[in-house]
């Protein structure tokens, strides 16, 4: 069975000015999983806490995250916020 939702969220510590900024992802907060392993969801992100991603790439990045996510088949639904 299929948990209900999953929502994901990824914290960044924003630089400033330029147009490619590099971000630091601070914190992953996994949120409405009821019977996965953070690990298990986690896995299937580009990256971790403490990577480097250049502002350039985040959307990218979160759609490559919610891709993965959601080819697992273990969700009704998935959202990646940042």
């Amino acid at each position: 069975m299929k948990a209900s939702r999953l929502l994901f969220l990824l914290f960044l510590f924003f630089g400033f000015e330029a147009s490619c900024v590099p971000l630091l992802v601070s914190d992953i907060k996994v949120t409405g999983n009821e019977r996965t392993k953070n690990e298990v969801i986690l896995r299937e992100l580009p990256f971790t806490v403490g990577s480097t991603i250049e502002s350039t790439a985040l959307d990218d990045l979160k759609q490559v995250a919610w891709m993965n996510l959601n080819n697992t088949q273990l969700f009704h639904s998935v959202a990646v916020s940042y």
